[in-house]
């Protein structure tokens, strides 16, 4: 049965209609994280639908959502979120012969985002780091060498936080294949520094839970769960709170990592491959190029400017030959 079309919405259509969306995003393999971000955006508008019953789902009813989005003074890369999930609902119902207008999600704008900066770790917040999840905690220490082992595969993997927590004792090796933001794949390599603080924490465990990284509760009634994203920021706490030095976030690891690898000269197209984006200009969002390069940049280009050009050639005028002669 094929069902009316309608003019105002309808919020029990829109949320039928939003939870196939989920489903369709879901057979798609889209992230779980990334479906929880489109839902945040679609319920706000579902909300918005439910407070102006009277509104016929057209553009303006669209436009009046965006501008009290920026009335609300919503940061430009939440209402970018927020309007690219209704969009994606929107051209999906329309593709799928759903009772939405045709071409409505055009009506959503798309919001310009200011570039971000990289935010690397300073060198001498590294070095401490790097000095302090160094040696090896006693077997006994369980999170010491689960936090050593995650520090030492995040920075030397450059994975996101959500790609390292899928990963499974079975069938881990140095190459990886992982399920990144979007859907698509990528192959996360560690080098041996990463396998050996995983080798010694594994080593250690004495509990049967699949997830290579996982909580070790102090109680032995509290099950043992699957590491979580507040699991990893609360270890970068307390390496922080332990070395006198700034919170920091795992994604501010991720701008390190492309960071370290610019100043060491390793190309951008590969940059780009290690953080698994597709084009390169996102890799300056994350990498923040070192005064060293900078200053061998300008030393360059002062070189070029100032060397003056070789002298022309002065070329002899060629003789005219007489008639008749050699």
């Amino acid at each position: 049965m094929i069902e009316p079309q309608f003019d105002a919405p309808n919020i029990d259509h829109l949320e039928a209609l939003a939870d196939d969306y989920y489903r369709t995003l879901r057979r798609r393999n889209y992230r779980p994280k990334s479906i929880t971000d489109y839902a945040y955006g679609i319920s706000d508008w579902l909300r918005f639908c439910e407070e102006h019953p009277g509104d016929p789902l057209t553009r303006q009813h669209l436009e009046a959502w965006q501008d009290q989005l920026v009335d609300r003074g919503l940061a430009p890369r939440t209402r970018s979120l927020m309007t690219t999930a209704v969009r994606g609902l929107l051209k999906w119902a329309a593709v799928s012969d759903r009772p939405v207008p045709a071409n409505l999600w055009m009506a959503l704008d798309v919001v310009k985002v200011p570039r971000g900066r990289p935010r690397p770790l300073e060198p001498v917040q590294q070095q401490l780091l790097v000095d302090y999840f160094t040696p090896r905690p006693p077997a006994t220490r369980l999170v010491a060498l689960r936090d050593r082992a995650t520090f030492f595969y995040l920075v030397s993997t450059s994975a996101r936080v959500s790609e390292m927590l899928q990963l499974d004792r079975d069938g881990f090796d140095a190459d990886v294949r992982v399920i990144q933001k979007g859907g698509s794949a990528k192959v996360l390599r560690a080098p041996q520094i990463a396998m050996e603080a995983i080798a010694d924490y594994l080593a250690a465990r004495r509990d049967v839970h699949p997830a290579l990284f996982v909580t070790h509760p102090l109680r032995g009634d509290v099950p043992v769960n699957r590491l979580g994203p507040e699991d990893v920021r609360q270890a970068w706490r307390r390496a922080a709170k332990k070395l006198g030095i700034p919170y920091f976030t795992t994604h501010r690891i991720r701008h390190t990592t492309a960071s370290i690898l610019l100043r060491e000269h390793v190309s951008v197209e590969t940059v780009a491959e290690v953080l698994g984006h597709r084009g390169l200009g996102t890799v300056m969002n994350y990498a923040e190029v070192g005064e060293l390069a900078l200053e061998n940049a300008r030393e360059k280009l002062q070189e070029v400017l100032s060397t003056p050009a070789p002298p022309k050639l002065r070329l002899l005028p060629r003789l005219k030959r007489r008639p008749g002669g050699r």
